[in-house]
């Protein structure tokens, strides 16, 4: 399978930035992430679809509710991921991706879930903000989760068991064979 990997640090910021502009919307954001992507050899955030992968983030939870998430709750919390991975795990089949995941749960009972809960909201920013949104769930020392660049480093966010855990990772730790 061919994949498209973004320029991640600059796609952050510039989500970031966009979604916290009065008028911003998801959909403007989308549109300044498809313009940062190019091909990279290595990266955080693989892409495997990119007409989909947008046509996803402009309809998911219709855009707005997560841009609403993210005013209201502001920068999403690592652990508020895991949580949101404990619902991942509660998917059969499982989700090969976070965005794959997010997308089933938008469906009739992610949208309930959605209005209920303050953290998966959280994990939900955090997915708009460019994190994790394709970035492939993977096994790493018995543990499930994904690995993000954040504030200059990278870090492993997963669940040991029940147990949510946050790792500094090396270097090369975003890189999937």
């Amino acid at each position: 399978m061919k994949y498209i990997v973004i320029n991640f640090p600059i796609t952050a910021y510039r989500i970031y930035r966009e979604l916290l502009l009065p008028r911003s919307s998801v959909y403007y954001a989308v549109n300044k992430l498809v313009e940062d992507c190019y091909v990279h050899k290595e990266g955080p955030h693989l892409i495997p679809d990119l007409p989909a992968y947008v046509e996803y983030a402009k309809s998911v939870c219709d855009g707005q509710l997560i841009s609403s998430f993210y005013r209201r709750y502001g920068v999403g919390n690592p652990k508020a991921i895991c949580e949101f991975l404990r619902l991942v795990s509660s998917l059969k089949p499982m989700p090969a991706t976070l965005g794959e995941a997010a997308l089933r749960l938008a469906g009739p009972l992610g949208r309930g879930l959605l209005s209920r809960l303050k953290r998966l909201g959280e994990a939900l920013d955090v997915v708009v903000k460019g994190l994790a949104e394709a970035a492939p769930i993977i096994e790493r020392d018995g543990a499930k989760g994904f690995v993000v660049f954040d504030e200059g480093s990278w870090h492993f966010i997963g669940l040991e068991g029940n147990k949510p855990i946050i790792r500094r990772c090396g270097p090369r730790c975003h890189v999937y064979e």
